[in-house]
């Protein structure tokens, strides 16, 4: 998307949150047409920016109302109907609504009912057990929130937010800091940049010899609510609903001591300060460098401070202290895991409703991401089978056609599931179920003959739903005894199947497909967030099956 795009995305995106509280109802036709105008933007060509109002009313899901609203934030900046919203819901009001258990209804009536309007007013009403006399809630509605605000935590510092929800942010900051003519290079850093999948502060890091520049830039960004500490080298902001970010602006020369020191974790920095040690060097943010003489031994890169301290340089998400020192030190090496380049094809392309000039937007955009093979699904039977198979025709990138269903209460799969398809992907859906019969359920999907690839094992919602609870080993085993693949969604909000899960996949002979689920070219970038996750999990390259060639996967998909 173009800078002015995404803007434009997450304003009305902001504004649907805004307009659910203000409206007091997810449906309401303010609200929807919202909903239609951030879809309708995010799918707009050309350049908004020369677009007049009746151009713009012309798009479906863009109304007057709309149109008005996207020329206001081309012309000035800013969208007056969103400013208002804003002062009438603080950021500290609408963080509530975040948390797993509290929607817009139950804030408004908490805040209506207790006047509670913030996070310590939320605690305080909790402690004296107030909730649970307010009518429509309860006693386990309020341990709900309790256990909630438990896993999130209840201080600015100990709150965390889903990645999900921190990512599109940090990479808009960067972006904007990347466009400074005084920026010579900047990442996000911290458990962010280690793809951990929820995220407390995010931490940039850039570099330049014109801090006072590049920080009054990054305080005057128009993500930026509230300005916490300005300074020559670190300033503290707040975005979005109450998501704190770091900036500091390190000369050159320090970049690449600086992004290693930030990005952690803390344990894997404290055992590389432990290896400088050892050679009589220290290790900080600005540079590794001889105890003696002060000489600078390495600090301009990342991959120069991991070599003179004797292994090669560490990807970010497997730097958790995990093995990954000692594996790098080791006569074997570090584990050679997957990258998002590794990856020949895409065997998760969702088709369902899509027009056959979507169908081909889709194909053709996984083509230029260099791409050679396709598979796309579909949930709706032989019908939708059918479909595709006949848009396929005339798109050579799509070799198979794959048929998506879900697994039953009792694992079962529909006896016409798959019929016309090339190959079947069971979707396990969320159940409560008890672990036993829960993990009984998922070795029936996987033993089905017709299954090739089991995707979102866990079928969790990060931030929002727990993981099913199951015993991992037998559903392991059962994977690599019928030979089923595993799939490591790159949907920010499910990053399923999780690392821990993957990287006890790896000690058995089980192979992992990386999905992105995309059903729009902007979608597939979710194929970097699949392989980040399976890095966490130490997933090895030669264990992705969309990393080999058309004929080792058709030989894998065939049951």
């Amino acid at each position: 998307m173009s800078k002015l795009k995404d803007e434009l995305v997450e304003r009305f995106k902001e504004l649907t949150e805004l307009a659910v509280l203000d409206e007091g109802d997810p449906q309401s036709f303010r609200v929807r047409a919202y909903e239609n105008a951030t879809y309708a933007i995010s799918g707009l060509t050309g350049d908004i920016a020369q677009m007049s109002e009746k151009e713009l009313v012309k798009v479906p899901g863009i109304g007057p109302s709309t149109a008005k609203k996207i020329r206001e934030y081309v012309e000035t900046g800013r969208i007056s109907k969103l400013e208002a919203l804003r002062k009438k819901y603080p950021p500290e009001f609408v963080a509530l609504t975040r948390i797993p258990g509290l929607g817009p209804k139950k804030v408004l009536l908490l805040r209506d009912a207790l006047g509670i309007r913030n996070l310590d007013d939320l605690k305080a009403a909790l402690e004296k057990q107030e909730i649970r006399h307010v009518k429509g809630m309860g006693e386990k509605t309020e341990e709900n929130i309790r256990q909630a605000l438990l896993r999130l935590g209840t201080t600015h510092k100990e709150r965390r937010s889903p990645i999900a929800e921190v990512l599109p942010v940090a990479r808009r900051l960067v972006a904007a800091l990347q466009g400074h003519e005084k920026v010579r290079e900047v990442l996000y850093c911290g458990s962010l940049r280690r793809f951990r999948e929820t995220i407390g502060d995010v931490d940039i890091v850039a570099a330049s010899e014109a801090p006072r520049e590049v920080m009054a830039e990054f305080v005057g960004l128009p993500e930026v609510k509230a300005v916490l500490a300005h300074g020559d080298t670190k300033s503290s902001v707040l975005v979005g609903g109450d998501l704190q970010v770091d900036l500091r602006v390190v000369p050159p020369r320090s970049f690449g001591a600086a992004v290693l020191y930030f990005t952690g974790s803390k344990a894997h920095n404290v055992k590389l300060r432990a290896r400088a040690q050892q050679r009589g060097w220290t290790l900080n943010e600005y540079a590794l460098t001889r105890i003696e003489t002060g000489r600078v031994i390495a600090a301009r890169s990342e991959e120069a401070i991991y070599r003179k301290l004797g292994m090669p340089w560490i990807p970010p998400p497997m730097r958790e202290d995990t093995g990954e020192i000692e594996a790098a030190e080791s006569t074997a090496g570090l584990p050679e895991v997957v990258r998002v380049e590794d990856l020949k094809g895409d065997l998760s392309l969702q088709g369902d409703g899509l027009s056959r000039e979507a169908l081909e937007a889709l194909v053709t955009a996984a083509k230029a991401r260099g791409l050679s093979y396709a598979a796309l699904l579909t949930s709706e039977g032989s019908d939708g089978v059918a479909t595709l198979r006949r848009a396929a025709a005339s798109l050579p990138l799509v070799r198979w056609i794959g048929a998506e269903v879900e697994v039953g209460d009792g694992g079962e799969i529909p006896a016409e599931a798959g019929r016309g398809a090339d190959f079947v992907v069971a979707r396990i859906t969320h159940r409560p179920l008890e672990p036993d019969r829960q993990t009984q359920r998922l070795v029936r999907a996987i033993a089905d003959p017709r299954v090739r690839i089991v995707s979102h094992l866990c079928a969790r919602r990060i931030g929002e739903s727990e993981a099913l609870a199951f015993d991992v080993p037998s559903v392991l085993d059962a994977l690599e005894e019928h030979r089923v693949a595993l799939a490591v969604s790159g949907e920010l909000s499910a990053l399923d199947a999780p690392p821990e899960i993957v990287r006890a996949a790896m000690e058995r002979r089980i192979r992992v497909v990386l999905a992105s689920e995309a059903a729009t070219p902007d979608a597939l970038e979710r194929l970097e967030y699949a392989s980040l996750c399976a890095q966490r999990g130490w997933c090895l390259r030669d264990r992705v099956l969309n990393t080999e060639s058309v004929r080792s996967v058709s030989r894998w998909l065939s049951p």
